[in-house]
């Protein structure tokens, strides 16, 4: 999961007006053994959280795998950080070339159990409303 803050005035070197400021992630990781390990990260204070929310993530992925999300919205996200905090360009770039699973194109593939199609139209469109 990420989270991130929208500011209509850019308030960091190399932000721009409305553009998503991530600063938090939750992970899930799935070992083959079975063994579930949690890690995250939040930016706290006011300093700007960009740098510290790449390296932390790009440090707990870096063991592999595939990442499991819900839109391609993150990517997205992900993406321009390229330009506005170029000093971390090889740790957006490792984020990126991360494997990844898009469950919302499954889900909207109708790759889910049938017994939930009804409820599915609802977090669907839910989903969609925000």
């Amino acid at each position: 999961m990420q989270k991130s803050a929208t500011d209509a005035m850019p308030r960091f070197d190399g932000q721009r007006p409305w553009q998503r400021t991530p600063f938090g992630w939750a992970v899930l990781t799935l070992h083959e053994d079975g063994r579930v390990e949690r890690g995250s990260y939040v930016q706290v204070d006011r300093d700007d959280p960009r740098a510290g929310f790449v390296k932390s993530l790009a440090r707990h992925l870096e063991q592999g795998g595939t990442a499991l999300v819900w839109g391609d919205e993150c990517l997205r996200e992900l993406r321009t950080l390229l330009d506005s905090i170029p000093g971390e360009k090889a740790s957006v770039r490792a984020l990126l070339g991360q494997d990844h699973l898009d469950l919302r194109a499954l889900f909207e593939s109708s790759v889910f159990d049938p017994g939930i199609y009804g409820r599915s139209e609802e977090h669907t469109s839910e989903l969609q409303s925000r």
